[in-house]
């Protein structure tokens, strides 16, 4: 594998959906990825999504008592750490709750399901085989995670004592501030407050930014696929979003970038 991405970076996203040939339909001909699935188990397989064969994002079949239980659909955002025990280990001591132990995906890395205090899960991620993505930051693939809680001031004091992220805030023109997350000069995505643009009840989350050519297109393309819009296409001082909704349920963003992102 290449060399591990710096520890504490996002690195990599996937979505376990219920009808794993239904998920690779809707997102190949919206974002145009080719789909390779690779054995993940005696009846299963995950699929490696990716464009022009450089890797992007995965994708898998949720499990059956998953689907039973109702759990819907949800985009899950990877941070790289270069010693997955030492950092769950520190995971409750901080206020955090560990979902799933550290545990080994046949070769291709070690992960845990996290929780930060406010129920906000990501993922840890320590690279074996599987660095992670492939290509960032291009129309069709990852480029933005973003934690949405009610207590970002709590929230940046988790994530600074467990992964030594650093922040900037900076005001909207709603008059509320943005706070980005770096790991030393680079961007590394973000954190807002919710307030009332979310329904009542909305848990704190992480959500995944994919970039885009045209929001608009994309927003379209989505609901002629048979998914959702949920934000319409909106500008913002920095490009223009959507929030979309594949046909079973998985929430993303697309995001079309008219500042430079490294």
């Amino acid at each position: 594998m290449g060399e591990p991405y710096p520890h504490g970076l996002f690195s990599w996203t996937d979505i376990g959906v219920p009808d794993q040939e239904a998920g690779k339909a809707f997102y190949t001909a919206l974002f145009g990825w080719d789909a390779d699935d690779q054995p993940s188990g005696p009846d299963s397989t995950y699929t490696m999504l990716g464009l022009d064969g450089k890797t992007v994002a995965g994708l898998y079949a949720q499990a059956p008592d998953q689907q039973q239980a109702g759990i819907p659909p949800a985009w899950l955002s990877y941070i790289t750490v270069h010693d997955l025990d030492a950092v769950a280990g520190r995971v409750a001591e901080l206020g955090g709750t560990i979902i799933a132990p550290a545990f080994d995906v046949m070769e291709s890395g070690r992960m845990a399901l996290i929780a930060d205090p406010a129920g906000a899960m990501v993922a840890l991620w320590e690279a074996r085989r599987h660095a992670g993505g492939e290509i960032f930051n291009v129309p069709g693939s990852m480029t933005w995670n973003e934690l949405a809680t009610h207590d970002v001031a709590a929230a940046k004091e988790f994530y600074r004592a467990l992964l030594g992220w650093t922040f900037e805030s900076s005001p909207m023109p709603d008059g509320n501030e943005y706070t980005t997350i770096k790991i030393g000069e680079r961007m590394n995505g973000g954190m807002m407050a919710m307030g009332d643009n979310y329904p009542p009840g909305t848990p704190a989350h992480w959500s995944v930014y994919f970039a885009v050519a045209d929001a608009d297109a994309t927003a379209a393309k989505a609901t002629e696929l048979g998914g959702y819009v949920i934000v319409p296409p909106t500008d913002i001082n920095i490009g223009k979003f959507t929030v979309l909704s594949d046909p079973q349920g998985g929430v993303f963003t697309a995001v079309h970038w008219t500042v430079p992102t490294d």
